[in-house]
């Protein structure tokens, strides 16, 4: 007798497999994919000081007082830095610069979390 086909018990344990693989893979994807989203998260908050402190080199004295001074992310696009940055609804809309007027150095401050 010619036998064609698959039986019931074959289909059953190549699904079997298929899912054990499936199982095992997921974890791993999400990590993956979980990483993914904090790397672009830091990248974006990276350039927003980036934009910042190009910002404060453009116009460095004009806007700029001792003591604190919130840029606002509007500014900074306006400003021509932040174009093609994608913002979620993690990121404030501010990030404060503060001009030292001992040292004349400036900080920046931007407060975003990134952990998943």
């Amino acid at each position: 007798m010619n036998k064609k086909g698959f039986t019931l018990v074959e289909a059953l344990l190549v699904i079997a497999i298929i899912g054990i693989l499936l199982l095992t893979l997921i974890p791993s994807i999400i990590s993956i994919i979980n990483k993914n989203k904090e790397k672009a998260c830091i990248s974006t908050r990276d350039n927003i000081i980036n934009a910042a402190k190009m910002y404060v080199a453009e116009n460095k004295y004009e806007e700029i007082n001792c003591g604190d001074n919130i840029v606002n992310i509007s500014k900074l696009k306006t400003f021509g830095n932040l174009s093609d940055t994608i913002l979620d609804e993690r990121f404030p809309s501010s990030i404060k610069i503060t001009y030292n007027c001992s040292t004349k150095k400036f900080t920046y401050t931007y407060d975003v979390s990134c952990e998943s």
